[in-house]
């Protein structure tokens, strides 16, 4: 599954956005389950693809559902996954774009009372 999950994710550019939308990404979030191994690059994978997707509203709809589902996690491990991912999402995406989608979630880690 990692080396599926690692294709998908040097494959970036390959796809068109129909396709992303309906089956990559959503390939990729489910893939976000698996062992952290599998999940962080999955999570980088779907970062990339969502960096290069010219529909506004699915990149900041799927960040908002990385929000949800990861950062409210009642898992440990998923809230973790989303903090290491942050730091993917600062390196592809502008501060601005960050703070206006991800403040309030990282807010939520921080008050997290699992170290």
């Amino acid at each position: 599954e990692l080396r599926a999950v690692e294709a998908l994710g040097s494959a970036v550019g390959c796809f068109t956005g129909p396709c992303v939308q309906a089956t990559i990404l959503p390939t990729l979030l489910h893939s976000m389950a698996s062992s952290p191994q599998v999940a962080y690059a999955a999570g980088t994978a779907l970062v990339l693809h969502l960096r290069e997707s010219r529909n506004a509203q699915c990149r900041v709809d799927m960040c908002n559902k990385l929000g949800r589902e990861f950062c409210r996690s009642p898992l440990f491990s998923k809230r973790l996954l989303f903090c290491r991912l942050c730091v993917v999402i600062l390196d592809h995406f502008s501060r601005q774009f960050f703070r206006i989608v991800f403040a309030d979630a990282v807010l939520e880690v921080a008050r997290d009372p699992v170290p």
